[in-house]
């Protein structure tokens, strides 16, 4: 604690300023947009404040996961109110929580688009989106029940036709809540200033021409990476998770499986190419709040408990011990490459969206958080990178074990950052921070 070193050996050529997700659970959204954020902001040289609308993602988040909980109940229909399966959407807390994997970020931005914050800011309900859940919950297990008491007398185009009523109530329930966005084809003007503070104008976009053409992105060549040492056989793998979708026929997510050496050097070669990457990690153990550090040496709990609390990762996730709970982005990293046979990781530079503890002219490295290559090691588990980081021996693997996918359960550890209650961490977080 009294090295208290903030220097990295490679880090982002911009600093953007800190975002705020306030007491909701957005933090895969966030980092999603974050991560977009520093492409946008050196093409167009653009002041550290810009900030995309995550509030407009949040929006057409919820309809599409309505949806998708609607056609799943339908699926679902021939099996009891009590199964598993059916609980997975019908409980508070799971399905229709904030928490997502990347790949809903995606779906989202590949068929909604971009705005700036400016076009759709915040509403209460986007920060504090506890009771907007609930009633959201509410009502559509309200509709679930119609689909059982029907489910023998409903043919597909009954289902169709309810559920075109239903999904025009849970349009206009969430306009109630938000206010209604701009639509995908709106046209705007985008009003912004450079880091020089010159006002400049970009006229007649849409969110999709505004995301397809002027905002910088290779989504059709990323791939999320996790490590689960539970299965050591089943590295380079793909894996899945069941009914991981947020869109009806959009992408599932999909998991490329690597040993932790290779997942940090895949990771480096990224940031070392100014490429920031999409992770998400278990943020709740070893934080430090008031010095946004995660370090497992921070705390010595056998020392103070008397007994053993640790155990290794493969037993952590068995055990649902400790499992991914939170999504930022990753902007630096330190570390001693002289030797590429034998890489010194020392610590990882982090952007949180957990908005700043204490004034920015205190804050240290602009607010960003700092992550220990041990904590790094034992709590990150999964991230986003491009395929040409992977390395031609990486392919090589994947390619022995093509046609060959692991395929989780929705109640899986793997699963915890979409359905575990969407980023509790998050709320009981800012909560503290703010009472502070």
């Amino acid at each position: 604690m009294k090295q208290d070193d903030w220097e990295y050996e490679y880090k982002a050529s911009v600093t953007p300023r800190v975002t705020d997700q306030y007491h909701s659970g957005r933090c895969w959204m966030f980092a999603g947009l974050n991560v977009l954020r520093y492409s946008l902001m050196k093409k167009f040289n653009l002041d550290d404040s810009f900030e995309f609308s995550a509030s407009y993602l949040f929006f057409y988040d919820k309809i599409e996961r309505s949806n998708f909980y609607l056609e799943s109940l339908w699926s679902l229909k021939d099996k009891g109110l009590d199964d598993r399966y059916v609980r997975l959407f019908t409980s508070p807390g799971s399905y229709m929580s904030d928490g997502g994997f990347y790949e809903y970020f995606t779906n989202l931005v590949c068929k909604y688009g971009l705005v700036p914050k400016t076009m759709y800011n915040d509403s209460y309900n986007c920060v504090t989106s506890d009771s907007m859940n609930e009633m959201l919950q509410r009502v559509l297990n309200n509709m679930s029940l119609q689909i059982y008491n029907n489910r023998d007398n409903w043919s597909q185009q009954d289902f169709e036709k309810n559920k075109l009523k239903w999904m025009s109530t849970i349009y206009d329930l969430m306009c109630r809540f938000m206010s209604e966005p701009p639509f995908p084809d709106e046209k705007f003007d985008w009003v912004y200033k450079d880091s020089a503070q010159e006002t400049r104008k970009y006229k007649d976009l849409t969110p999709i021409t505004f995301y397809r053409e002027v905002v910088p992105h290779g989504h059709d060549t990323k791939l999320s990476i996790i490590n689960d040492p539970r299965h050591p056989e089943n590295y380079y793998k793909l894996h899945t998770v069941e009914f991981s979708n947020n869109m009806v026929d959009g992408n599932p997510v999909t998991f490329l499986n690597l040993p932790m050496d290779v997942f940090k050097r895949v990771v480096a070669k990224s940031l070392k190419n100014d490429d920031c990457v999409w992770f998400a990690c278990d943020v709740g153990q070893c934080i430090d709040y008031e010095q946004n550090t995660l370090d497992t040496e921070r705390y010595d709990y056998k020392a103070v408990l008397g007994t053993e609390i640790e155990f290794d990762k493969a037993d952590m996730l068995r055990m649902f011990s400790s499992q991914a709970t939170h999504a930022m982005v990753l902007n630096g990293v330190d570390m001693d490459d002289s030797d590429p046979d034998n890489v010194l990781y020392k610590k990882w530079r982090v952007e949180n969206s957990w908005g700043l503890n204490i004034e920015m002219a205190w804050a240290k490295d602009h607010g960003y958080w700092k992550m220990s290559d041990d904590h790094f090691e034992k709590y990150t588990y999964m991230a986003t990178v491009d395929l040409k980081y992977l390395g031609e021996d990486v392919c090589k693997k994947i390619c022995e074990f093509q046609g060959e996918t692991i395929v989780f359960k929705p109640w899986d550890a793997f699963s915890g950052v979409a359905f575990g209650g969407g980023c509790n961490h998050c709320k009981h977080g800012i909560q503290r921070k703010h009472l502070k």
